[in-house]
């Protein structure tokens, strides 16, 4: 999980938070999906199907590599 640290606190790579956290999955039918969660008590966890752009251009905002089934994206998504 992409995370950096600002002194005492990890930040979540993709969201910018120590709060807010997402992850990239692909499922067993080769579809993508971001699992979102909060470290603030009563929050929800919840998923969020996303299409091949979406997951390549959050792989490459987070400097993940690209896995074969998405690298023909890496120029749509990026600039």
């Amino acid at each position: 999980m992409p995370y950096s640290s600002s002194g005492n606190n990890h930040i979540s790579r993709p969201t910018g938070s120590q709060w807010h956290h997402q992850v990239l999955y692909k499922s067993r039918k080769g579809r993508y999906y971001i699992e979102h969660w909060s470290n603030f008590q009563g929050s929800r966890a919840h998923v969020e199907w996303v299409s091949p752009q979406e997951a390549a251009r959050w792989l490459l905002h987070n400097d993940e590599d690209l896995p074969a089934d998405l690298a023909r994206y890496e120029e749509e998504v990026s600039e």
